[in-house]
């Protein structure tokens, strides 16, 4: 579960740092965006070239971080006081 999270802020973090100085949101030549260490390994976050619809997907994604960016805001607010009060 901690992995989504780690996920979904990267993301969110990557939408609002580099997605808009490209034109598709994402670099064709480059579509690895980052690593993340998980559970004593690494995943590697990547836009799926390979997919036909990925454009539209990325759009849609995109949408839905946007849509619901005030309650996701307020569960990161929660967490990240949490992790304070825990040494973090």
């Amino acid at each position: 579960m901690l992995d989504l999270a780690i996920l979904i802020c990267r993301t969110k973090q990557y939408f609002q740092e580099e997605a808009y100085k490209e034109e598709k949101l994402y670099d064709e030549e480059n579509p690895i965006l980052d690593r993340i260490g998980i559970q004593g390994d690494a995943m590697t976050m990547a836009v799926c070239t390979d997919n036909e619809k990925i454009d539209e997907d990325i759009q849609l994604f995109r949408q839905a971080l946007s849509d619901d960016d005030e309650l996701i805001g307020e569960r990161l607010k929660v967490l990240s006081r949490i992790l304070k009060e825990m040494g973090y």
